[in-house]
């Protein structure tokens, strides 16, 4: 179980936006927003997401850089498809990824580089998008190298100072082991609150809080 203290979080992150002009957010090791910060999205990237096929774009990039990080768990980076660099950076403590920092909106290139053609069949301005670009600070790639690192910084204060840690639910472990050592036998909630001696209503509310299932599913 990991456990964030989601007010710390905030107030971290908060420092870190203004200190970098860069947005930073933290997501669950399930690719769920944890964090929610005061400063929202940039005034070109709020733009254009005011179409909602490109909404989904955006989306869909932010999901698949986070699903190679993933994967690789090392920090991956790439320009997304309207032109802005983004990062994906893996929480890792003891082996095991607890989260990913999500970073940048920045842009890297002095002027706009228009995206395909098939995007601007969309319902976006291109005088509209090049003015909000331009209004964008410009971000070189060794202040890009910086700010990596003092998210990494960041990184490590976190887990330092248990703003973010594992948890442990004895119950809810005694239960998983006995599942796992009895597949082959009967695992109703009854056999299995008997077989670890806690109350049915005790292990059905384990299930639920703290992996949003029942037994049955779980099985």
């Amino acid at each position: 179980l990991i456990n964030y203290d989601v007010n710390r979080i905030n107030g971290l992150l908060y420092d870190f936006y203004h200190t970098t002009g860069t947005r930073l957010d933290l997501f669950s090791n399930s690719f769920e927003q944890i964090s929610s910060g005061q400063y929202g999205m940039c005034d070109f990237c709020k733009y254009v997401q005011k179409d909602p096929t490109c909404k989904k774009i955006c989306s869909s990039f932010d999901n698949m850089l986070m699903q190679k990080c993933s994967a690789s768990m090392k920090p991956e980076q790439d320009i997304c498809p309207f032109g802005l660099m983004n990062v994906v950076a893996p929480i890792i403590y003891n082996d095991e990824p607890l989260g990913y920092f999500f970073f940048g909106q920045m842009k890297t290139l002095p002027h706009f580089a228009e995206p395909e053609s098939s995007f601007m069949k969309y319902s976006l301005d291109r005088n509209s998008l090049k003015m909000h670009y331009t209004a964008l600070p410009l971000f070189e790639l060794e202040k890009i190298k910086s700010i990596s690192n003092l998210a990494e910084i960041v990184l490590k204060h976190l887990l330092t100072e248990n703003i973010l840690k594992f948890d442990y639910d004895e119950t809810l472990q005694k239960a998983l082991t006995y599942i796992d050592a009895n597949l082959d036998k009967d695992l109703s909630i009854k056999s299995i609150s008997k077989g670890i001696n806690v109350s049915k209503s005790a292990l059905y509310s384990k299930f639920h809080s703290l992996l949003n299932c029942t037994i049955g599913e779980h099985v």
